[in-house]
């Protein structure tokens, strides 16, 4: 108990790695502003769209994800908190191999890719170690717990693709690149945000008692991303047709189980974010499905919208979402759970400035329809009003990462600086 009170005097690098991870969001939005015209043209493989998926998903989505696991691990599943000096040396050297490789796709110097890459994944693994030293150490080792390891081997066969890739780039065929996107897409963020839901969703809804089928869901699940790689090296379309078939089987189950969990919540309503959280959830899962449609009729463009929604619709504002239960909780936990002022604190749902974080959340969502009508105009619309619409989608994407960003950065001064006593 004396460990669990003194680390409750210093802030969570969760809380850091999250802000962080905002910041680098905004230039990310700005180059997949430019990057749209490609992805309209349905093509991914620009200098442009290269610098802005990789700079979304590493230096935003992968910063978060990292934050979370920080803290996730330890406090759900009952584990030993990881040593403070972990995201000293790691979050650093993540941002500096990001930089260096988005550095690299803009010059089309794939060997620097592959060398900041290298590093990327050098400190990731060394991150990871210490995170899964504490998940193996865990007290709780629920479902949730053990589904994990799904996502993290799919890290490990996404980021061997693409260091491969970046070291051949002159030699890399569609199957592997294929790989490389359904290892990443699919099998590690899609199977991440399956496994996290079980966990955050209940916690933040206050449900008990009821029944889920997480085992089922993720076999089903992985089968399918077991079916699309053998797809690509075989060629057989009807490994494409098994895997969609899984990936619905499993989709149609997680979704039951969700509705399950909120049916036996304790509280009358559900909070804000939570609400939030979920209609990305359910944008993910019908993209997915769009993606998985696109892919086996052979439309590329309808993937690549599919894609699009996945990422921007789905993944950054389910990550926004969750993040404004996560700071004010782990701010209340270091400022106020231990202080004589604790009884004159606020309360952890209103910590946060609703208006601000939802006007940010609105607006965020304003941009990426925006971006949406864009990919959708027809080949033949004039130039002007396709540009109107990419730049709506910059601006109000940024604006509402800015917005989230302002609300989440303001939590962190509530009642000032901790009491020394606490």
């Amino acid at each position: 108990m004396a460990n669990q009170n003194a680390a409750k005097k210093r802030l969570s690098p969760t809380v850091i790695y999250i802000l962080t991870g905002l910041i680098a969001a905004l230039p990310g939005l700005l180059l997949s502003t430019f990057a749209l015209h490609s992805w309209r043209d349905g093509t991914t493989l620009t200098p442009d769209s290269l610098m802005a998926i990789h700079l979304t998903i590493l230096g935003f989505m992968l910063t978060v994800a990292f934050g979370v696991l920080y803290q996730i691990v330890p406090i759900a599943f009952q584990a030993s908190p990881l040593p403070r000096h972990v995201y000293q040396w790691h979050l650093p050297a993540h941002l500096f191999a990001v930089a260096g490789m988005v550095v690299g796709f803009g010059l089309t110097r794939y060997l620097w890719v592959g060398i900041f890459g290298s590093v990327l994944v050098a400190f990731a693994c060394a991150y990871l170690w210490f995170v899964l030293r504490s998940y193996r150490h865990a007290r709780n080792k629920t479902h949730v717990h053990r589904q994990l390891a799904w996502p993290f081997l799919s890290f490990i066969g996404v980021t061997t693709l693409g260091l491969y890739q970046a070291f051949v780039a002159s030699q890399v065929t569609q199957p592997v690149l294929l790989s490389h996107v359904v290892l990443g897409g699919i099998g590690m963020w899609g199977g991440l945000v399956i496994a996290v839901s079980y966990k955050l969703v209940p916690m933040f809804s206050l449900s008990h008692g009821y029944h889920a089928r997480l085992p089922y869901v993720t076999g089903f699940y992985y089968s399918a991303v077991v079916c699309y790689l053998l797809a690509q090296i075989t060629g057989n379309h009807l490994l494409l047709v098994l895997g969609i078939l899984a990936t619905g089987v499993a989709v149609v189950g997680f979704s039951s189980d969700i509705v399950r969990i909120l049916r036996a919540r304790k509280r009358k309503r559900i909070v804000l974010p939570l609400k939030e959280a979920l209609l990305a959830l359910a944008i993910s899962l019908g993209a997915l499905c769009l993606v998985l449609i696109g892919w086996s009729i052979g439309r590329t463009h309808t993937a690549l919208v599919g894609a699009y929604l996945f990422t921007f619709a789905g993944l950054i504002p389910m990550m926004m979402a969750y993040i404004q239960k996560m700071i004010p909780f782990l701010w209340f936990e270091y400022r106020f759970s231990k202080s004589k002022d604790r009884k004159t604190a606020p309360l952890i749902d209103e910590m946060i400035s609703k208006p601000v974080a939802t006007t940010g959340f609105i607006g965020y969502y304003i941009g990426v329809i925006s971006g949406l009508v864009y990919l959708l105009l027809p080949t033949e619309e004039p130039a002007r009003f396709g540009t109107v619409w990419q730049v709506l989608f910059g601006l109000f994407c940024i604006f509402g990462v800015l917005g989230m960003f302002a609300a989440l950065a303001k939590v962190v001064t509530i009642g000032g600086k901790r009491p020394a006593d606490s």
